[in-house]
């Protein structure tokens, strides 16, 4: 066989690939490094490429089992010999077995399976017993290394195994390096799991501009997590994961830096959570080329939560790419830089469609989403989308535009906040157009609660901007002004746009409350704060688009649309869960929480003689009162929050409203902001917010007030808890069937559960499914279903016909699976929707 170290006819090619890394922008350095650590290895290893003469020809035998004197080095030996030397023996100890398998197989028993660098030279498949059964622990700098070659074009497949580092070695280790340097090569993550390296789990490098799929990765219902630097890095490479968690590791979760035009990152169905990094915590996407117009990073019906950048992005960064995230819910990620949840630099095209972005942080701008390019060539896209409970440091609590042009369209701001635009913020060179949002409960400690929008001549229609707050213009700020271009909106308070949007011209609706419900989930992909009967924006905009609303409901219902993201009208029908609201008599229900002193006082009152008054707050600014629901509210429902709150010894100070609450077999407690606001000692100021409660087997479930400074006075008056039960008059097509998961059985590691469809339309239903999150967990064993997998984002469907009927008013039962967490956790399947035919 004809062998020799790659350097000498792939030196061009890599000087090129360095100089591109040194002059790169961010991530260069970080690509570098992987680079020289794997140059390195070649040079003192001798990885080996192969002459074009040497032809790889399907091997005679086809499987090799490890054991009985026959080691995992030795079976892939084997069949890198025989590839390339038709009739060489298998290595001493080893036997070929002509079994059928299509491809080169190395079957490994359940148990431990200890070794070093191996180098795969063609396609093959290791196979073992299971994740949890064995377990392949390696002792060098690489596991495997998945050498390319133009002629063999080698593939390695790791199926229903665990791939970790060995826990006795203190070499620093990568689990898989494919090195496409040579030619291509690729990677195959079936039912497996690569984790525990103190460095990558996965490294993968390619030969820029060779051609696509050169090199790449698939990762299919696999995890990759607690790695030490990324879970998954690429140079020149593509990445593709379906169905799979991608979770704790250390230096970003996913990361690729792009130099060619031929490679994309692609995540369907998966989890990637609780990742760190500098840039892009979650996930990290630079693409060097620039003004590429398809897609270099594709997000769908996937989960990106609990990241966190010590830079920009917490959950996804990206820099010179078109990225596009359909169906995905990108929560509770932080930054220490912009973009909480998303930061896109100079990206060509940046789109988002029926996401959720929700409860991300970031200490600069932008909580939710940043955008920062500032020419006429980028664009934002935000369709059908959500934006609540982010939180910035800066500007642009939902979402932060550095100036390139940004269309959104039917989508609702919720409960975000900042310094200036607690909803949505934009300053510079491209325009910011607005059509049939809801800006609504949005906070800025400076100005604008709902839009701060300069300078540029917006599209402005059909939006409901309201009950938001600020000290300056709490719901818009303009400028220049919106003449000409704005019209048919509900404004609650047009201070900061008042020559734009006078109350009665071009049909704009100015000073009158909007009449919204809480926000939940009325059916589609996000939750909405639906219109409530008599809402003056029901039948106010005459207009022939958009044809439908952020949910997929149909537009007009009426005469004529209505103005927000929602289309329709609900009468609400909640219940009241507080029984002591006012005050007026004692401190009935309510307990004074570590160590306060709590009392029904005359010294102030939002309505009626009372309120509560709160004092001995000496410790911290958790104290406050709190009100026991447990009993009360039902798990997974939605309750809508209301108090009013003033304080007594300082000028000005932050109150929250807060739920606290604890699952069975949970570590501790979560804790959730419901609503927040600036309380004075001059007057009283409204909190409104909504939460849900968790799905969980609950042992505590309270609700409290809290946040201002030791020992500052805090009063509180007409609290509301109710739960809330609407009656709508237009649901989405999908709204007309409602699913939820039933826990019949919870033991930590585990749990089994039904899922429960009910019928709420006027018809029978004639078949159903049901998409749901497993959130990292793995069904093990299903009853009278059938499902499109076992981990990640699934469908499930009844199996037999008549289980395929619902009546109206209807429900199915015994329909269920049971899946394994792992080790421990409290986690449940979410975002169950069902769709039908009827």
């Amino acid at each position: 066989m004809t062998r020799w170290v790659p350097f000498g006819t792939t030196f061009g090619v890599i000087a090129r690939v360095i100089a591109r890394m040194i002059h790169g922008t961010k991530g260069g350095a970080n690509a570098l490094a992987r680079f020289m650590a794997s140059a390195r290895f070649m040079a003192s290893t001798g990885v080996v490429a192969f002459g074009l003469t040497a032809l790889a020809r399907e091997a005679r035998a086809t499987t090799i089992n490890v054991g009985g004197g026959c080691t995992l080095v030795e079976a892939v030996t084997s069949f890198n010999d025989e590839a390339f030397a038709p009739g060489s023996p298998p290595q001493p100890g080893c036997t070929f077995v002509n079994d059928g398998q299509s491809t080169r197989t190395i079957v490994v028993p359940s148990g431990t399976v200890t070794f070093s660098t191996v180098n795969v030279l063609v396609t093959m498949t290791i196979v073992g017993g299971g994740v949890g059964q064995t377990a392949l622990a390696t002792t060098g700098e690489f596991g495997f290394v998945v050498v390319g070659s133009p002629l063999p074009n080698p593939t390695l497949t790791l199926r229903t195994l665990t791939l970790r580092k060995a826990t006795q070695t203190t070499t620093a280790t990568t689990g898989v390096f494919v090195n496409g340097l040579p030619g291509p090569a690729h990677l195959n993550l079936d039912r497996a799991r690569v984790a525990d390296y103190t460095r990558d789990g996965i490294i993968l490098e390619g030969n820029p501009g060779s051609s696509f799929e050169d090199v790449d990765v698939e990762v299919l219902d696999s995890t990759v997590e607690n790695n030490a630097l990324s879970g998954i890095e690429a140079l020149d490479a593509g990445i593709f994961v379906s169905g799979s968690t991608v979770s704790d590791n250390s230096g970003s979760g996913i990361r690729a830096t792009f130099t060619d035009e031929f490679h994309e990152v692609a995540i369907i169905s998966s989890m990637v959570a609780n990742n760190q990094g500098g840039d892009g915590g979650g996930i990290f996407v630079l693409d060097e080329l620039g003004f590429v117009t398809v897609p270099r990073l594709r997000i769908s019906d996937s989960t990106i939560s609990g990241n966190q950048a010590s830079g920009d992005g917490g959950g996804v960064f990206t820099a010179g790419l078109r990225a596009t995230l359909d169906r995905v819910v990108v929560s509770g990620n932080t930054a220490a830089g912009d973009g909480g949840g998303v930061f896109a630099d100079a990206s060509e095209i940046f789109e988002l469609t029926e996401t959720t972005v929700a409860d991300n942080q970031a200490a600069g701008s932008g909580g939710g989403v940043a955008l920062v390019e500032q020419t006429a060539e980028s664009f934002g896209q935000i369709e059908r989308c959500l934006f609540a409970g982010n939180v910035a440091g800066g500007d642009g609590g939902g979402f932060h535009s550095g100036g390139q042009l940004n269309i959104f369209n039917n989508s609702t701001l919720h409960g975000n906040q900042a310094a200036r635009g607690g909803g949505m913020f934009h300053l510079g060179f491209g325009e910011s157009h607005m059509t049939h949002c809801t800006v609504a409960a949005n906070t800025a400690t400076v100005s604008a609660g709902g839009v701060w929008v300069s300078p540029s001549n917006p599209l402005f229609f059909g939006n409901i901007v309201a009950t938001n707050t600020a000290p300056v213009s709490p719901d818009i700020i303009v400028t220049p002004d919106l003449a000409g271009f704005g019209a048919d909106n509900l404004i609650g308070n047009n201070s900061g746009a008042t020559q734009a949007l006078p109350n009665g011209v071009d049909g704009n609706i100015v000073g009158v409350d909007p009449l919204l419900g809480v926000l939940q989930n009325l059916g589609g992909p996000t939750a909405v704060r639906p219109l409530l009967a008599g809402s003056p924006a029901i039948d106010a905009r005459s207009a022939s688009s958009p044809d439908v609303d952020q949910r997929g409901a149909p537009r007009p219902v009426g005469s004529a649309l209505d103005l927000g993201a929602f289309e329709g009208s609900c009468t609400a029908g909640g219940e009241e869960l507080v029984t002591n609201q006012g005050f007026e008599s004692n401190t009935a229900g309510w307990v004074g929480s570590f160590g306060t002193t709590i009392s029904s006082s005359t010294l102030q009152a939002h309505s009626g003689a009372r309120s509560l008054r709160i004092t001995n707050r000496n410790l911290g600014t958790w104290q406050g009162a709190e009100y026991n629901l447990l009993g009360l509210a039902e798990p997974g429902e939605v309750l809508g929050a209301n108090l009013w709150a003033r304080i007594e010894g300082d000028p000005s100070e932050p109150v929250l409203f807060t739920m606290r609450a604890t699952c069975q077999g949970a570590g501790g407690p979560t804790f959730t902001t419901v609503a927040s606001a600036t309380a004075t000692n001059t007057a009283w100021v409204e909190l409104d917010g909504s939460v849900t409660v968790p799905d969980c087997t609950l042992t505590e479930l309270a609700v409290y007030a809290e946040g201002p400074r030791t020992g500052v006075v805090l009063y509180i008056d007409d609290v509301s808890v109710a739960s809330q039960s609407l009656s709508c008059d237009n649901l989405p097509p999908s709204a007309a069937l409602v699913a939820e998961f039933d826990v019949t059985n919870d033991w930590g590691t585990g749990y089994c559960g039904e899922v429960l469809v009910t019928n709420l339309g006027s018809t029978p239903t004639s078949d159903w499914s049901v998409s749901l999150s497993l959130n990292g967990t793995a069904i093990y064993t299903i009853w009278n279903l059938d499902t499109t997998g076992l981990t990640g984002v699934i469908t499930v469907s009844p199996q037999a016909a008549w289980s395929q009927i619902i009546p109206p008013g209807g429900t199915t039962h015994s329909l269920g699976f049971c899946a394994d967490r792992g080790a421990s956790g409290t986690t449940l399947p979410s975002g169950l929707i069902a769709t039908g035919m009827f």
